[in-house]
């Protein structure tokens, strides 16, 4: 009997483990998804920030990205699933001149101390509008954590 308490309570942690995981893809569901119209994109914007740019981020892996119009979608996977996530997407404001040019950005994310070790996959999606150099229709950006270019046509 004594070992029947300790199983109900492992699977009262675990379930509320995964009710806190669920809560939080859906709400990043809510606001990384096709919920907001690409006409009126309010996707978050790049942050150009120098000092954030060096900032610490905890793990994560840079499994894939695509650009459409403005938004950059970034899919990443990250260890969590009892903590809210959040990731923002840093530039440092400046450009490599090359043609054409080229701005480097990095993704910092932030686990909030989650120690749950699911493995949660994500797709964020950012506004890189800010980042149009004036004078041409092309910028190539590179996100740390990948090597490939990413061709932004404005």
């Amino acid at each position: 009997m004594h070992h029947f308490k300790y199983l109900v309570v492992l699977l009262f942690g675990l379930a509320a483990c995964k009710s806190a995981q669920k809560a939080s893809l859906e709400n990043q569901g809510e606001n990384t998804t096709e919920n907001v119209s690409m006409e009126n994109n309010t996707y978050p914007k790049v942050i150009i920030d120098m000092k954030r740019f060096s900032e610490e981020s905890d793990p994560f892996t840079l499994k894939s990205h695509e650009i459409n119009g403005d938004t950059l979608s970034l899919v990443v996977s990250y260890s969590g699933g009892c903590q809210e996530h959040s990731f923002d997407l840093i530039g440092n404001g400046s450009y490599a001149k090359s043609l054409p040019p080229q701005s480097r950005l990095r993704l910092i994310h932030n686990g909030n101390n989650d120690n749950c070790r699911s493995l949660i996959e994500a797709n964020l999606k950012f506004n890189v509008k800010e980042l149009r150099y004036p004078g041409t229709d092309v910028l190539v950006i590179f996100v740390e954590g990948s090597d490939e270019r990413i061709m932004y046509r404005y």
